[in-house]
């Protein structure tokens, strides 16, 4: 078979010579969306509904309080609950759960299967699950209510209403009815229609709240602090559950304000209105491509300020739409000629016969709240369910033994089972191991306990069939099991999606191009540096260098992997985010898709299995996937997890496609099927593909789990912001995952810069006033003060603001974090050294880093004005080197004693590394206050000016010598390309 490569790129194809194959054608703590009690409060009491209204909802909060938190948290799970974790054929939500979900909701088995960032759980093991030991029964009473914060999924109980598809929810009670209920008596049998008919569509909206990852019966992660003091959270959650499932009513239309509010009775719409504003800036609602988004991202203000998105994956342009919709300038940096990233239809062609594949990410996995379903719903797409049915045959194209089959299947869950007990033991000691060993070693123990062995092939065919199952874990976390974390290499279970796991008729690059529609998108421009600072971004590419507010970087974790080599950051990424992305796994899954003239394999089956003859061949086509009644065409998708998706980079397409047909005829020529020459062949290299280099993300061994996600997702300096399926804990390595991380990283830029934005309002009007009432107050009887002793005042005046500026600005920087932080206190070490300042600013210039105003004077002239009037030894002493052994100490004082302030927010002070220490081995923060407050240093900390402003030099010289080479280089190519500031839309 003849064939051709795309020289180094990721995909490769191979056709017959009669049918030539066409062209083929990336520390601050993320800021979280919060709104300020303050802010909410002002809004509940200004806007519409005026104050008697929020006075109205107060005291119906308080008069109904024990009713209403005991029935609004009803139903949901408990803190410490944790739904069983799948003992399907690799963990997923196949198998054993995936059976116990066909019972609750009376539909046909559902496979979940994984893509490239599609799904991070494994392909369905052949349809025989073993009933599962770990089905939960439904409880006879509820159980206690969980906690305000609590982010899990829903109890499977709670599925038992839900209807097969969230987005068509049953109708809501009318807003109306409630309140002529109030006023007019009706029979006792009306009440109890009323009262279960509204209890129902409260547990409908809840569950579609718990669909859509947020807490059905409490507050979600993002909303706390949301709601003003003495307001009822329970009535806060049941307008959010409401608003929230009128808009998945009917997806095409976007809800109004004025729609959220009639969602509920008059005294709950201050809590719909809060819960509207946050549904809509974290993007849970009015987001997609249906005719009236699209309307409204086209009429949408450009007045919030300007974004850089570098990518136009699911993340990127989900982050782009988004930011649009919140009235930014966007610009989006694509270094590929097409959109989508990591998700990619391509069309194949041959001898008149022609189809499409996915080549990347291809199956929606769970519909129910999938945001890539409200996509396909809102463009009226229709999904394929996937058939569960994956039958296995061995290399020579016989099935195994149906008993041996379904013991090993029982076997291989068990020892997941047994794997899952493992995790509490380390949980407890600190350590970790790898997945593969203590499976293996649970292999070796348990492997003569299969009865079936004996009659069904014996011990060498069980071990082939349990190999299979290894490499479906293989497929499902792009990486070997032997380097996959026993502690947290499925930490994302809880979060998975319910409901039924489709393919999309035609490919996902449909709705990949339905999101570039309106977007300015620079294609073939891959970024080469990113560099920020206090004032903004600049992003330099080959031929621009964009200038925007924030940028936000949703380039693939193996990208990020490669550092400067890749992507270069200016200043360089902190050294702890440095290690998380180090610590996290991004491996290789590839495919090999054969296009033929007709589909000799059938029309019954959308996956079947191979079973390799040697472990060290596992993955190789190890699944299929039959996409004809999807693509158009006879086509079929051969699978390569594990090492074989590495050795297949290694081949040539004619090569690997030569293998995968050797595959085939021997499963279907035994059973007398011819098996034709195909008419083209790609194959993919997803680890060679300079714009990804691997597939999805994994959590190898030495990871930390979950904060290692967060860790990669916290924005820097509140300008450079990340998005991608490696940035979201609760769904990694899927599509819809990378779609959420985009949506949540463009509410985290707007509530970050709408916040600088009030800050530096706020700032600027008091100034004004203080002004103004200084103006207009009475004058004093002046005092003669003579020229030096003004100008000494001044001095001294402007040293004491100065140094304060610094202080903060040096435990601020983020490139740079603190040596200790534990409590109230933080600390950063001072070396015995003294010298000039220097530094680089956001475009490669110096910035002032000292004291003086130019910010490049030397030590000697950083002497505050205070000391130098007073001469002698504290002049000396200010021009000499802070000792060795000196810390500088920040202490928070809004930290101790309950959170109450006592005077001042913080306060800065030098003490020795010994008081350092005392410090951070204190029980707790009161406990820490008392022992500062028994420190001179502590009670007179005004005297310390002079060694605090030598400390902060000597500081900032250690740290310009730790960063000065990479700055240096750096700064030279600064102002290459050319500068281009985001312009208004109408312009692009």
């Amino acid at each position: 078979m003849a064939g051709g490569e795309a020289g180094t790129g990721q995909l490769t194809s191979s056709a017959p010579a009669v049918a030539a194959a066409p062209a083929q054608r990336e520390r601050r703590p993320r800021s979280g969306l919060q709104i300020t009690d303050e802010k909410l409060l002002w809004f509940l009491q200004n806007e519409a509904l005026g104050n008697d209204t929020w006075q109205m909802a107060k005291s119906a909060s308080s008069r109904s309080k024990k009713s209403s938190d005991t029935n609004g948290s009803s139903g949901g799970p408990s803190a410490k609950s944790k739904p069983p974790r799948p003992a399907a054929t690799t963990g997923a939500s196949n198998g054993k759960q995936q059976q116990q979900q066909q019972q609750q909701r009376s539909q046909p088995a559902k496979a979940d299967t994984q893509e490239v960032a599609s799904n991070k759980r494994p392909a369905p093991a052949p349809s025989k699950p073993a009933p599962s030991r770990l089905a939960p029964s439904a409880p006879s009473v509820p159980p206690p209510p969980p906690p305000a914060t609590y982010n899990g999924r829903p109890p499977k109980r709670l599925k038992a209403m839900l209807v097969s598809d969230m987005m068509t929810a049953a109708t809501l009670p009318d807003s109306s009815s409630s309140e002529s209920e109030s006023e007019s008596e009706s029979d006792s049998g009306s009440e109890a229609d009323g009262d279960e008919h509204e209890s129902r569509a409260a547990q409908v909206a809840a569950n579609t709240a718990w669909e859509v990852g947020l807490n059905g019966a409490g507050l979600a992660e993002g909303e706390a602090g949301l709601l003003p003091p003495g307001s009822s959270e329970a009535a806060y959650v049941k307008a959010r559950n409401q608003v929230l499932c009128r808009w998945r009513q009917d997806v095409s239309q976007r809800l109004s304000e004025a729609d959220a509010l009639a969602c509920v009775s008059r005294q709950h719409r201050p809590y719909a209105l809060a819960a509207f504003r946050f549904l809509s800036a974290s993007g849970h609602i009015n987001f997609g491509v249906s005719a009236a988004q699209q309307r409204y991202l086209a009429e949408a203000p450009e007045a919030a300020g300007s974004v850089v998105v570098i990518g136009a994956g699911c993340a990127g342009l989900a982050a782009a739409r988004q930011l649009r919709a919140a009235g930014y300038r966007v610009a989006v940096v694509e270094g590929r000629q097409r959109p989508g990233g990591r998700v990619w239809t391509e069309r194949l062609e041959g001898q008149g016969a022609c189809a499409v594949a996915d080549i990347g990410g291809s199956i929606i996995t769970g519909i129910d709240g999938n945001p890539l379903a409200v996509l396909c719903k809102q463009m009226r797409l229709p999904l394929a369910d996937i058939r569960s049915d994956t039958p296995l045959f061995f290399s020579d194209g016989s099935p195994p033994d149906k008993d041996l089959d379904e013991e090993v299947e029982q076997l291989h869950n068990d020892i997941l089972d047994t794997c899952t007990h493992f995790k509490g033991t380390y949980e407890t000691t600190g350590g970790d191991t790898s997945l593969g060993a203590s499976m293996e070693a649970l292999w070796d123990t348990h492997k003569r306990q299969l009865a079936a062995a004996r009659t069904g092939g014996g011990i060498p065919a069980a071990r082939r069939l349990f190999d299979w199952h290894m490499a479906n874990l293989e497929f499902a976390n792009s990486a070997s099991v032997d380097s996959l974390s026993l502690r947290h290499w499925d930490q994302d279970d809880p979060n998975e999606m319910l409901g039924a796991h489709c393919f999309l008729p035609g490919g996902n690059g449909r709705w990949v191009q339905e999101l570039c529609r309106g977007l300015p998108i620079f294609y073939g421009s891959p970024v080469e540096e990113v560099r920020h600072c206090a004032s903004g971004v600049e992003v330099q590419t080959g031929e621009h260098c964009f200038q925007a507010d924030a940028v936000v970087v949703t380039v693939p974790l193996g990208v990020l992997k490669r550092g400067d080599d890749a992507l270069r950051f200016n200043p360089p990424l902190s050294l702890r985010k440095q290690a998380a992305i180090k610590r996290l796994g991004f491996g290789s899954m590839n495919k090999v898709i054969l296009l033929f003239p007709a589909p000799f394999w059938g029309d019954q089956l959308d996956m079947f299995g191979h079973v390799a003859e040697e472990g060290a061949d596992r993955g190789e086509a190890f699944l299929f996937y039959s996409y004809t009644h999807i693509s158009g065409g006879a086509l079929l998708i051969a699978l390569c997890s594990g090492e074989a998706a590495a050795k297949l980079e290694q081949r040539s397409a004619a090569e690997a496609a030569q293998r995968v047909m050797k595959v085939l005829r021997a499963i279907y020529e035994r059973r007398g099927v011819e098996v034709p020459a195909p008419l083209q062949v790609l194959t993919t290299r997803w680890g060679a593909d300079p714009m990804a280099y691997g597939s999805y993300s994994s959590m190898p061994v030495g990871t930390q789990g979950g904060p290692d996600y967060d860790c990669l997702a916290e924005s820097v300096g509140d300008r450079v912001f990340f998005g991608g399926e490696a940035t979201t804990r609760k769904y990694p390595a899927t599509m819809h995952g990378a779609f959420v991380s985009g949506l949540d990283a463009a509410a985290n830029v707007d509530a970050t810069l709408r916040r600088a934005q009030v800050l530096s309002g706020a700032l600027g009007s008091g100034l004004v006033a203080a002004a103004a009432e200084a103006a207009a107050a009475p004058a004093h009887p002046s005092v003669p003060v003579s020229a030096a002793e003004a100008a000494a005042a001044a001095a001294e005046t402007d040293a004491a603001q100065q140094l304060a500026s610094d202080l903060q600005q040096l435990f601020g920087e983020a490139q740079h974090p603190p040596d200790l932080e534990v409590g109230c206190v933080a600390a950063v070490h001072a070396p015995p050294l003294g010298a000039a300042n220097g530094g680089a600013a956001c475009g490669g210039s110096p910035q002032g880093a000292g004291t003086g105003a130019a910010g490049a004077a030397p030590a000697a002239q950083t002497v505050p004005a205070a000391a130098a009037a007073a001469g002698g030894a504290q002049a000396a002493a200010a021009a000499a080197p802070a000792a060795g052994g000196q810390s500088l100490l920040r202490v928070d004082l809004s930290a101790v004693k309950g959170g109450a302030r006592r005077g001042l927010a913080e306060r800065f002070l030098v003490v020795s590394r010994a008081v350092v220490d005392t410090l951070a081995a204190a029980v707790s923060n009161d406990a820490r206050l008392a022992l500062l407050e028994a420190l001179p240093e502590y009670r007179f900390a005004e005297r310390q000016t002079v060694q605090a402003a030598a400390a902060v030099q000597a500081v900032r010289q250690a740290r310009r010598d730790r960063t000065q080479k990479q700055q240096a280089g750096a700064s030279k190519g600064a102002t290459a390309g050319k500068s281009f500031v985001i312009p208004s839309r109408k312009h692009v």
